[in-house]
Formats: structure tokens, C-alpha cells, sequence
């Protein structure tokens, strides 16, 4: 009981100051939304990067308010669009809303966004997040962190809700209520809930081949909701009766620009959601046709996901029809060219170790390109090991490749765990960059 003492103490104030009704419930809400809210939106920024186009800003203040006026306790405090985080958007408790850039990318119009904001507000509304937060981390922990003021342990905390956030989600009931509710704050704010349908129809043709995103791991099953979206609408009136005329292009829309789909593709594989990044780099693909990076990371997001008649299809062609230009673009093609061997002559994806292993050996002769071509095919195999993308970049770096080196130095800092690696690699990054 000792260590409950904190939370209790908190209930008296509360009711002392003439909140009758405040329960402990809601006061271990607020002291969630308050201690944990602040750190966990932080790290989210921190792991995933902002679009912090000064021009969005506006836009996505001026939906963001029209929103959460329809909500009666107007919880939320801020929307953004991160630049990773896979299919996904998320309430942070406190206030904060953020759409993840694999999702943002997929968004057509001012309304789908609308519909999605209206989603998440309702979890704020309903405390859905402060509630799943205190399921999963326990009263226990949260009384402790609120009695220590120990950002330390906040910090912990604050992970352990990242990852609840996109592992777990919440409960379908939860969903359900947060879909209804999300339609009438759209509805209500001017915007038309028929493109909720919309964006959950474009959300579940990722679905193909009955493959889940990060999203759909953790709501109901996305024609359930869509048919069940459909219904609430249907009684919403006759306003809603004909087929929606699908609104404008907002001025804030990654989908119209194959550079952010492309970046949105880029942050989605480096955390290993290789389903978003497939998405993404299939999305640009077609806007901006025969582009090296996203032939490039179609197969290897193909690799990754262990599709191995999708990832030869992409190996074959961009063996038979790129032409290289660069020291950079030789390496990956060779790469791709020993990747393809090896894919005949097994019938299968084969390991990445012997690639390595025949790089190792090329470094040490001082054959940069080899080497280079070597761990580029080990690490469309195997992506993520630190040791394969320093070599990498080591050998780009000594044919003068600045950039693509930089990428590859900046890889291996990602998955690096060492703290001594992590320095080191971080004044070679900052040395590197500032050369002309």
C-alpha cells in the first residue's frame, strides 16, 4: 500500500478542490497524460523525424482545431506528420496526434486526413490511450514514476508505451468506438465521412494477400470496420445517400509528391517495416518510372519479406535494363548481379554470410568495388547488420562516393548498440559531411 500513497494523495487534493466526482481512475489518467504524455511524444519525434515544412504547419493546425472542437473535452493539443512509423497513426495521452508517414503518403485529400484525425481524437476523447497505458504498465509503475520525478524511469516508461502503441493497439471495442465517434467529429466539422470509407478502402488494399501493416496488426479487420462505417453513414441522412465526388488535392499531400513517398519508403525500411516500405517505393515507382532507388529498394524489401518470386522479378530487371553511371551505382549493380547468380542457382534467396565472407576478402586485397558489391548483396539479404553497411561505406567512401557512403555510415549508426561504435561513428559522419 506504502507506494500507492502518491496517486491516493492526489485523488484527496482533487476532490478537496471540489472535484467530487473525480475518481481514481481519472486522476491516474491525468497523471499519465501528464507525466508520460510530454516524453513518449518526444521520443516518438526523436525516433521517427517531422516534416517540418513551414508551409503544412497552418493546414494541419487550422484541421487539427476544426476537429477537436467537435470532441466535449477538446483533449487534443497537437497534430504532426512523422516521417517514419510505417501505415500508422497514433494519440499520444496529453494531447498529441501524429499520422506516420507511410500513411500520410497514401492520403489523397484534406478529408481522408480529416477522417483519420477525427479517429484519433476520439481516443483522446475517450482516454482510450491513458487507459491501455495503465493495462499494460500497471498502477504500480505510474504511482512510481509520478512519486520519483525521475526522468530516467519516465523515459522507460515512455518506450514501453511506443511499443504498445504499435504493437498491441487497442482493444475493438476501443476501435469501434473511436471509428464511430471519429466520423461524426468529421461529419460535424464540415468534411465528408463518405472519405473515411475512402481511406480505410485504400488502407485495405495493403492488405493484398492477406498481409497486415503495422495499422492492421492492431485494429479490427478492415472490411469490418469499412462495413460498419458504411452503416453508421447510411444513417447519418440523406446528405450521404448519393456516392461522395472525391475532393481536390489538398495542399498538404504527400501522396502528390513522389520525393516524400520515397523518404516516408526509405524510414519504413530501416525500421524493418518492410510492408510500408514496399508500399511507398511501389507508390513513387509509378509516378516517377525506371528510378534507380526504388528498383532498388522494391527488391529489397521483397528480399526482406522473403518473397523470393517478387524480389528475382525486380533483380532481373534491374540487371537487364540499368545502365550505371556511378562508382556507387557499379557497386549496387554488381551486387545485384551476384544476388541474381546465386537466386538461379538455389531456386531460393540464399544466405547473406557468404557474400560477406568473399567481401572480407576483396577489402583486404584492396579491391574496393568488389568489397563494396559484396556487402551491398549480403545486405539486401540480411539488412540491418552494422558491421555489413560500415564495410559498405568504407568502400564507397575510398571511390569518393560522398553520399552514398554518408547513407551507409548513417545505417550502421541506426542499427549500432555499441556506445563506442556509436561515437566513432558519429564524428565520421559529422567529419564527412562537412567536406565539399
Amino acid at each position: 500500500m506504502k507506494r500507492i500513497v502518491p496517486i491516493l494523495f492526489c485523488v484527496a487534493v482533487a476532490m478537496a478542490a471540489g472535484r467530487a466526482d473525480a475518481g481514481l481512475d481519472d486522476v491516474v489518467y491525468e497523471a499519465i497524460e501528464n507525466d508520460l504524455g510530454p516524453p513518449t511524444s518526444a521520443l516518438l519525434m526523436k525516433r521517427l523525424g517531422v516534416w517540418e515544412d513551414a508551409d503544412i504547419s497552418p493546414d494541419l493546425d487550422v484541421l487539427f482545431g476544426k476537429i477537436n472542437r467537435q470532441s466535449k473535452n477538446r483533449r487534443g493539443k497537437r497534430l504532426g506528420v512523422l516521417r517514419g512509423g510505417g501505415v500508422n497513426a497514433v494519440a499520444v495521452p496529453g494531447g498529441d496526434v501524429f499520422i506516420m508517414g507511410g500513411l500520410a503518403v497514401l492520403l489523397r485529400n484534406e478529408d481522408q486526413y480529416a477522417c483519420i484525425v477525427g479517429h484519433e481524437v476520439a481516443h483522446l476523447e475517450r482516454r482510450h490511450s491513458a487507459k491501455a497505458v495503465l493495462t499494460a504498465i500497471g498502477l504500480d509503475a505510474i504511482n512510481q514514476s509520478l512519486y520519483s520525478r525521475n526522468e530516467q524511469e519516465r523515459e522507460r516508461l515512455a518506450g514501453q508505451f511506443v511499443s504498445l502503441l504499435f504493437e498491441r493497439g487497442f482493444s475493438r471495442k476501443d476501435e469501434y468506438e473511436a471509428d464511430e465517434l471519429g466520423l461524426k467529429y468529421a461529419a460535424a466539422a464540415g468534411y465528408d465521412p463518405r472519405q473515411c470509407l475512402a481511406a480505410m478502402e485504400i488502407i485495405e488494399k495493403i492488405e493484398g494477400g492477406g498481409r497486415r501493416t503495422s495499422l492492421l496488426a492492431t485494429h479490427p479487420p478492415t472490411r469490418d470496420r469499412i462495413e460498419r462505417m458504411r452503416k453508421l453513414i447510411g444513417e447519418m441522412g440523406e446528405a450521404y445517400a448519393a456516392a461522395p465526388v472525391e475532393p481536390p488535392p489538398w495542399g498538404f499531400c504527400l501522396a502528390a509528391d513522389p520525393e516524400a513517398i520515397r523518404q516516408s519508403g526509405y524510414n519504413s525500411y530501416m525500421e524493418g517495416d518492410y510492408e510500408a516500405a514496399l508500399t511507398s517505393y511501389r507508390k513513387s515507382s509509378e509516378m516517377k518510372v525506371d528510378n534507380f532507388t526504388d528498383m532498388r529498394y522494391i527488391a529489397a524489401s521483397s528480399l526482406a519479406l522473403g518473397d523470393f518470386r517478387e524480389a528475382k522479378k525486380q533483380v532481373k530487371v534491374i540487371v537487364a535494363s540499368f545502365a550505371p553511371r556511378t562508382a556507387a551505382e557499379e557497386i549496387y549493380y554488381a551486387g545485384f548481379e551476384k544476388l541474381l547468380e546465386r537466386m538461379e542457382e538455389a531456386g531460393a534467396i540464399p544466405a547473406a554470410e557468404p557474400f560477406a565472407e568473399a567481401a572480407d576478402r576483396d577489402a583486404e586485397a584492396g579491391r574496393e568495388k568488389e568489397a563494396g558489391a559484396g556487402y551491398f548483396a549480403a545486405l539486401l539479404v540480411k539488412p540491418g547488420e552494422t558491421d555489413w553497411c560500415y564495410n559498405l561505406a568504407v568502400s564507397l567512401e575510398n571511390l569518393g562516393e560522398k553520399d552514398p557512403a554518408l547513407e551507409y555510415y548513417r545505417a550502421s549508426r541506426r542499427f549500432s548498440t555499441a556506445p563506442e561504435e556509436i561515437k566513432e561513428l558519429d564524428g565520421i559522419i559529422e567529419e564527412l559531411s562537412g567536406k565539399d
